[in-house]
């Protein structure tokens, strides 16, 4: 940024070649950013989902296409403690090996593997006490069948339920596990925010059944808006391990997309295009960005021009 804002200052526009080099650095970015030569690759990641305090080896493998990748680059870093950062390239068997020393309990260990024309892909692990249990959210599913319109997609002013899984990731059972799903978002009402899970084996999961937590969303959300929940879990030893949950609005996001004209005669000379003096057919394209269906969708074509008129709008 420096070194643009200098050349404006010692060559001020309008100067074309200035005015050019200002456009292509704003453009095309740092010379440093990574350039796409290939449709990027999905990665499949693996490495250990838990990490015990102290000393733990901690290993990351990195497939795509079935296949090991060499030279990708692997970040493993530690969002409490600024002290856990590696950062190494997978061998030729697509892996590294590490040993992570940590100390703070439920702290997220964030893996991020890059390369070229490699889509990059961001994981976690959550660091656990030995001898312990540690029951978080794992994951869940949205029902609108009861209040919206049951296509499984949390639309504006719906009534929803969720179905949902926690995993104890320690190594001993948690006993009599309840769950509390909260929400500082005033537009979300949490209306059914405690279940019971009973006891959960270490390594395994349990489920809230079909009749799972329960909120509902406010009709002034938007397609994409990010609804941010919490769940509380605790059990017997009145341990409390605490979750974050990420869910999405979605509604239809229709836009123009293309257009044919259809000027066959008699109404016009079949060239595909409006000319002056001649009736037409025109298909219009739409196309939906959003994240929601569009249900009895309708549109209406309107001229602005005298010269330009819609019998059939």
């Amino acid at each position: 940024q420096w070194g643009k804002l200098f050349m404006l200052a010692a060559y001020p526009l309008p100067n074309s070649v200035t005015e050019e080099e200002m456009y292509m650095f704003n453009s095309f970015g740092d010379p440093e950013l990574n350039v796409w030569s290939a449709v990027p690759r999905t990665l499949s990641v693996s490495h250990p989902p838990t990490v015990l305090i102290g000393s733990f080896p901690f290993s990351v493998t990195v497939n795509a296409d079935d296949a090991p990748v060499a030279g990708a680059l692997v970040c493993v870093m530690s969002r409490a403690d600024s002290t856990i950062y590696h950062v190494v390239h997978t061998d030729a068997s697509g892996q590294v090996q590490l040993t992570l020393n940590t100390t703070l309990p439920g702290d997220s260990i964030i893996v991020t593997v890059t390369g070229r024309n490699l889509h990059p892909y961001i994981g976690a692990a959550i660091t656990i006490a030995p001898n312990s249990a540690y029951v978080t959210y794992l994951r869940c599913t949205v029902s609108d069948s009861a209040g919206g319109n049951n296509d499984g997609i949390i639309n504006p002013g719906e009534a929803i339920k969720l179905p949902t899984w926690v995993k104890n990731w320690g190594s001993l059972p948690a006993s009599s596990v309840t769950a509390r799903l909260r929400s500082a978002d005033p537009n979300i009402t949490v209306t059914d925010s405690i279940k019971s899970f009973g006891t959960v084996a270490a390594g395994d999961s349990a489920f809230t059944g079909a009749n799972g937590f329960g909120f509902t969303v406010a009709g002034a959300c938007t397609n994409n808006y990010t609804i941010r929940l919490e769940l509380v879990v605790r059990d017997a030893n009145d341990s409390t391990w605490t979750s974050g949950i990420t869910l999405w609005v979605g509604t239809a996001a229709l836009g123009y997309a293309s257009l044919d004209v259809d000027d066959c005669p008699p109404g016009g000379n079949g060239d595909g295009k409006v000319d002056p003096g001649e009736t037409a057919q025109l298909y219009v394209t739409l196309r939906n960005t959003g994240l929601g269906h569009g249900y009895n969708v309708n549109a209406v074509l309107r001229s602005g021009d005298a010269r330009f008129t819609v019998p059939d709008s």
